[in-house]
C-alpha cells in the first residue's frame, strides 16, 4: 500500500506544479492586459507577488524532478521520496 502511495506522490506533485504554473501565466497575462498602474493600484507590489510565486513554482518543479530521479534510481526509504513532493503541494498560494 505505501509503495503505491510513494509512487503516485511525484505525479500528483507534478500536476500541482502544472496547475500553479497555469495560474501564474493567467495572472501575468491579466496584469499585462489590464495595466493596473493606470487604475492607481500598487503595480510594484503585484509584480513582487508574481515574482515570489514564480520562484516558489520553480523550486517546486526542481523538487519534483529530484523526487522523480530518486524513484528512477530506486532510492530506499519512504521518507526520501514522499516528503519532497508533499512540500510542492504546500505552495503558499493563499496569500
Amino acid at each position: 500500500m505505501m509503495r503505491t502511495l510513494n509512487r503516485s506522490r511525484p505525479a500528483i506533485a507534478a500536476q500541482a506544479v502544472g496547475l500553479a504554473q497555469g495560474a501564474l501565466d493567467c495572472a501575468v497575462r491579466f496584469v499585462r492586459e489590464n495595466g493596473l498602474s493606470k487604475k492607481g493600484q500598487d503595480e510594484h507590489g503585484i509584480r513582487y507577488k508574481i515574482a515570489d510565486l514564480a520562484i516558489e513554482i520553480e523550486a517546486a518543479r526542481a523538487l519534483v524532478y529530484k523526487s522523480a530521479g530518486m524513484m528512477d534510481l530506486k532510492a530506499k526509504g519512504p521518507r526520501s521520496r514522499s516528503s519532497r513532493p508533499w512540500q510542492n503541494t504546500s505552495l503558499r498560494i493563499w496569500r
